[in-house]
C-alpha cells in the first residue's frame, strides 16, 4: 500500500522534476538484464539483543544498505577506503526480531541486480515537507483512519540505484510487520479505492514540495493519472500501480513516471518504487527486480 516508506520516497520525485524542467532530459538508457557485476553486497551481523550494522573491508565503491526499525532509523555511510567505517548507533531487539531484521536487509536489491553502468547512494529518509496531513487524509480517504500501521514494522532500505542517465531511479524495501498491521495492509490494497486514493495523496504531497522549496519557482504540475501495472504471479496481495505526473517549467515541459509495486507475503511486506523520465520504466523489468527480494525471503516467513 501507500505507506510511510513510500510517502518518503515520492518527496525524492521533486529533484526529478526539477531536473525535467530545467534542461533537457537525457536519452533513457537501454536496461540489460543478463549483465553481471563482481561488487559484493554488504552484510549485516546481527547479535542479539541488540542489532550492529558494519560493512565488510572493500577497495572499491559499495552501496550501502539502510536498515531502520521504528521509530530509530540506523544508516552506515558509504565508503571507498579499505577501513570498516565507524558504528552507527545501535538499537536493542529480541532474538527474535533481530532474526527477523536480518532476513529482510538479506532479501534486499544490491548493485549485482543492476547493469554495471548503474550507479548507488544512499537512500534519504528525510522527508521537504510535513506529510502527517497526506498520511492522514489517505488513511481517511480509504476507510483506515488512525496511526499508519507499517509504522510498527521491522525495516530494511536498499540505497537508491540510478542508471547512466540519472533519469531512472529505483529502490527497494522490506519490512516485517505485526499480524494486525498485514491484516490491515490486504484491506487497503484490496481497496475499490486504492487507486483513488494513492493519486490525490502522491498529488498532494508533491503540490507541498514544490511550495516548499524556493527553486521551483514556476515550475506546475498537471492532473496526475494513475493506473494498474499488470504483474502476475507475484501472490494474492499485491498491488502495482504507476502515477504520471505532467510538469511544466521555464525551460520545457516532460511527464514524470512513480511506479510503486506492494506484495505481501506472510509477516513481510515487500516494495519496489521506481522513478523514471521521461519515459516509463520497463514493466517486465520491474517484475524481474521485485521479484529477487520475493525470492530471498524463506518460504516460511
Amino acid at each position: 500500500m501507500f505507506t510511510a516508506s513510500s510517502v518518503r520516497r515520492s518527496a525524492l520525485i521533486l529533484g526529478i522534476v526539477l531536473s525535467a524542467c530545467s534542461s533537457a532530459a537525457k536519452p533513457a538508457a537501454v536496461i540489460t538484464t543478463t549483465t553481471t557485476s563482481t561488487t559484493a553486497a554488504p552484510t549485516t551481523t546481527t547479535v542479539p539483543p541488540t542489532t550492529t550494522t558494519t560493512v565488510a573491508p572493500t577497495t572499491t565503491a559499495t552501496p550501502t544498505t539502510t536498515t531502520t526499525v521504528a521509530p530509530t532509523t540506523t544508516t552506515v555511510a558509504p565508503t571507498t577506503t579499505s577501513s570498516t567505517a565507524p558504528a552507527a548507533p545501535t538499537t536493542t531487539l529480541d532474538a527474535a526480531s533481530a532474526a527477523d531484521l536480518k532476513l529482510a536487509d538479506a532479501a534486499l536489491l544490491t548493485a549485482a541486480d543492476f547493469p554495471a553502468d548503474w550507479t548507488t547512494k544512499p537512500a534519504d529518509p528525510s522527508t521537504p515537507v510535513d506529510d502527517a496531513a497526506a498520511k492522514h487524509d489517505y488513511e481517511s480517504c480509504i476507510g483506515l483512519p488512525g496511526a499508519p500501521a507499517s509504522e510498527d514494522a521491522l525495516s530494511a532500505t536498499t540505497p537508491d540505484f540510478s542508471d547512466s542517465t540519472g533519469n531512472i531511479t529505483v529502490s527497494g524495501n522490506v519490512s516485517v510487520l505485526p499480524v494486525a498491521s498485514i491484516t490491515r495492509d490486504k484491506a487497503a490494497i484490496a481497496s475499490p479505492k486504492y487507486l483513488g486514493c494513492t493519486r490525490d495523496a502522491f498529488t498532494q504531497l508533491v503540490k507541498a514540495q514544490l511550495a516548499s522549496d524556493p527553486s521551483s519557482a514556476g515550475v506546475k504540475i498537471g492532473k496526475v493519472t494513475v493506473r494498474e501495472l499488470s504483474m502476475v504471479g507475484l501472490g494474492e496481495f499485491r498491488r502495482a500501480i504507476r502515477l504520471a505526473v505532467p510538469v511544466t517549467g521555464p525551460d520545457g515541459a516532460a511527464t514524470v513516471y512513480f511506479d510503486v509495486i506492494d506484495v505481501l507475503r506472510g509477516r513481510a511486506e515487500i516494495q519496489l518504487t521506481v522513478d523514471s523520465v521521461p519515459q516509463a520504466f520497463p514493466v517486465a523489468e520491474e517484475s524481474r527486480l521485485i521479484r529477487l527480494m520475493i525470492d530471498r525471503l524463506p518460504a516460511t516467513f
